[in-house]
């Protein structure tokens, strides 16, 4: 027997009130997934950064080896060579200033980013490539102009502006800019510290990763040497975040200039090398980081070479 139209299944489809519904679920279930997604693919560019910081330790201790013991400057500039200086800069301003970070030291003995492109006055020079030493894929890149880039090259040594990470400023300092917190350039022009007179290796700080450049931030120098770090703040009261304020915010201070050069990428932690060659992940509680900030009880120790 032959069906007939009564007896045929009718064709069946989707309502619009049921798309729309479907729509509005996987909507949802995206705005839920992407941060998610977001965060876990930070999480995994981590590691990255850490194993670039482990880097910057390993050549700090060839570079000393190399150099009769001393540790590099935090940074150093044009000036006279008998005072340790490289006087090599062609120009003290931009795009050349923000490459006198100690770590351009350190350049023979980590990957460098690729030479600028192009060199404008009184500009930041564009980085372009990832894959060096001295970047960390977890911070902020959407500014092209806070990218690390080579801008010079003289022999074996690397001028690297727009580095990610930054030499402890108690390394001080020779050429231009303000005097290192701590210690001042009548000090350590040719004075520099020796890998074998610093106490407790294990708990001094020999670099960090820097402080992204991001909207709330814009217009302050965030990566450059001599930012101040927690343990020499407390000479600089410009904090007005409170005691329950988060002193790892840019907003809460008198000026940019003044907030410590740290970042905290790693869900809220700081990558740290410290002198005696290991690293960790320090969180911005921690008294060497951010947290003795609110209640002026910032910790030095970590920080200060001479104890």
């Amino acid at each position: 027997m032959k069906p007939t139209a009564s007896t045929k299944s009718l064709p069946y489809g989707f309502t619009l009130i049921e798309l729309l519904v479907v729509i509005a679920i996987i909507g949802i279930l995206a705005s839920m997934l992407l941060p998610v997604l977001a965060g876990a693919k930070k999480k995994a560019r981590g590691p990255v950064c850490i194993n670039n910081l482990k880097q910057w330790g390993v050549a700090a201790n060839l570079y000393a080896n190399d150099v009769d013991e001393k540790l590099p400057y935090a940074w150093w500039g044009g000036g006279s060579a008998a005072l340790g200086c490289d006087p090599n800069l062609p120009d003290a301003g931009q795009p050349y200033y923000n490459s006198t970070g100690g770590g351009s030291l350190l350049s023979p003995y980590l990957a460098v980013p690729p030479l600028a492109s192009n060199l404008v006055a009184n500009k930041n020079p564009v980085g372009g490539g990832d894959k060096n030493s001295y970047d960390c894929p977890a911070q902020e890149h959407g500014n092209p102009n806070y990218n690390p880039t080579v801008v010079l090259t003289v022999g074996n040594k690397s001028y690297v502006a727009n580095q990610r990470f930054r030499l402890n400023p108690y390394l001080g300092g020779c050429g231009q800019g303000p005097s290192p917190p701590g210690r001042a350039f009548s000090g350590v022009q040719n004075n520099p510290i020796r890998l074998s007179g610093v106490v407790n290796p294990d708990k001094k700080v020999l670099a960090f990763e820097t402080c992204s450049l991001t909207p709330a931030n814009a217009g302050t120098m965030v990566h450059y040497a001599y930012s101040v770090t927690p343990g020499t703040f407390n000479a600089n009261t410009r904090y007005i975040g409170g005691v329950n304020g988060d002193p790892a915010d840019p907003m809460n201070y008198t000026s940019g200039w003044y907030m410590p050069n740290i970042g905290v990428p790693h869900d809220f932690k700081t990558g740290i090398a410290f002198v005696d060659g290991h690293h960790e992940l320090v969180p911005k509680t921690s008294p060497i980081t951010f947290g003795g900030i609110p209640t002026n009880t910032a910790n030095d120790d970590s920080w200060d070479f001479s104890k």
